[in-house]
């Protein structure tokens, strides 16, 4: 019997060992090859899928570019560029940096913002936005049902906010719309790593540079309740210019 017992606590730790090694031995996954959109989907306010507005999102020097150059006016054009596979379990990471000023006729916070979408509904879901410019719109039609994981430039960045969904933030609904982190400011041109851990429905983690700056549980819908476990990763374009790179992405067994 002794002998027993010793060789199952054996292989008990030696399955652990095992599973440690197997976690050890995940891989990154990169997200964006660094030569062209393949494997992305992008949808604009007043546009139908895929087309890309005005060349605003684009690939140089290795870096994924939001740009606004063709541009005269934003006109609310809203834009979102989704990954082509819809994650439940994961790490986020990449990094960014914002890169001229926003177009003059776009909101005043659009300046140095933007975000990861994070749960997004499949963009071929976004309903079709015929005029932009429409006054009597909700400022929230033109982005997809997601938390967004706001970034930010000469200000506190990894916020959260809530399009169509409900968190909870220490164990009671999250009090506003927009949650704050607590990470501190960074200049606007400074390449910032962003990290963000999402385990299905049940807790996310903002991570910036390295710490955690905030921290959500109970992701759910605000319609029905019903909880959000997966969903798309989309980048946003906004009026500001920014870059990307170094987007990859680790899927989290469970």
């Amino acid at each position: 019997m002794k002998k027993l017992l010793i060789l199952a606590l054996a292989i008990g730790v030696l399955n652990s060992i095992t599973c440690r090694h197997d976690a050890e031995k995940q891989e990154w996954i990169s997200l964006f090859n660094g030569v062209n959109l393949d494997g992305w989907t992008m949808k604009f306010s007043g546009c139908e899928l895929n087309e890309n507005y005005l060349n605003t999102f684009r690939v140089e020097d290795s870096l994924l570019k939001v740009c606004y150059d063709e541009y005269e006016l934003f006109e609310n054009r809203y834009g979102h560029l989704f990954y082509q596979e819809p994650f439940s379990h994961y790490r986020l990471r990449l990094e960014y940096r914002f890169t001229g000023e926003k177009l003059p006729d776009s909101p005043w916070w659009t300046e140095n913002n933007s975000g990861v979408m994070i749960h997004a509904q499949a963009p071929e879901t976004m309903p079709f936005i015929a005029d932009p410019t429409d006054e009597n719109l909700d400022l929230l039609v033109h982005f997809p049902l997601s938390i967004e994981c706001q970034l930010l430039g000469e200000a506190v960045t990894a916020n959260a906010c809530q399009i169509g969904t409900i968190i909870d933030i220490n164990g009671a609904k999250a009090p506003e719309r927009n949650m704050n982190s607590n990470s501190k400011a960074y200049p606007a041109d400074q390449w910032v790593q962003l990290e963000v851990a999402v385990y299905g429905d049940s807790i996310v983690h903002h991570m910036v540079q390295g710490d955690t700056v905030l921290t959500y549980t109970n992701l759910r819908r605000a319609d029905d309740g019903r909880p959000l476990s997966e969903g798309y990763i989309a980048l946003q374009a906004e009026s500001q210019p920014l870059e990307f790179r170094k987007i990859e992405l680790l899927k989290i067994p469970h």
